[in-house]
């Protein structure tokens, strides 16, 4: 549960949550929750490791209680697999659309990262993908 669109929540207990105040997104009132990582956490496995060190912000509409947008960023470097690779900078967007019948859609997901693979290569993605309703 919380895996697929929202792999953040999956990870929600690696991460301090602070109120905002509320905020309007397309026309919709939204409540803001911004996340970072909580000190002393000891993750799981290597997703966790790079999870638990992102930070950012989370719109759930006010009205609906559905995931309408979610940014969050890397803070720091993180090392996995030991010392063969390195995570150097990842940042995503996860945007949603109202459809009817109060349920929210993919809009958008973007994600770029930078790692290192010692001593073999660095790489740096983009990746946006993009949905549309059809009637």
């Amino acid at each position: 549960e919380g895996e697929g669109a929202f792999p953040i929540l999956a990870s929600s207990d690696l991460f301090e949550w602070e109120m905002r105040p509320e905020e309007n997104l397309e026309g919709s009132p939204c409540k803001v929750l911004a996340f970072r990582p909580k000190e002393g956490v000891k993750p799981q496995n290597q997703r966790d490791k790079v999870m638990g060190q992102m930070a950012g912000t989370y719109w759930v509409d006010a009205v609906d209680l559905c995931c309408r947008q979610i940014i969050g960023k890397l803070t720091r470097l993180v090392s996995v697999f030991g010392f063969f690779a390195e995570v150097r900078e990842l940042d995503f967007l996860w945007k949603g659309e109202k459809v009817p019948q109060r349920v929210v859609t993919p809009q958008k997901v973007e994600y770029r990262f930078r790692a290192a693979v010692f001593p073999f290569f660095d790489t740096h993605e983009r990746h946006v993908l993009t949905y549309e309703v059809l009637p």
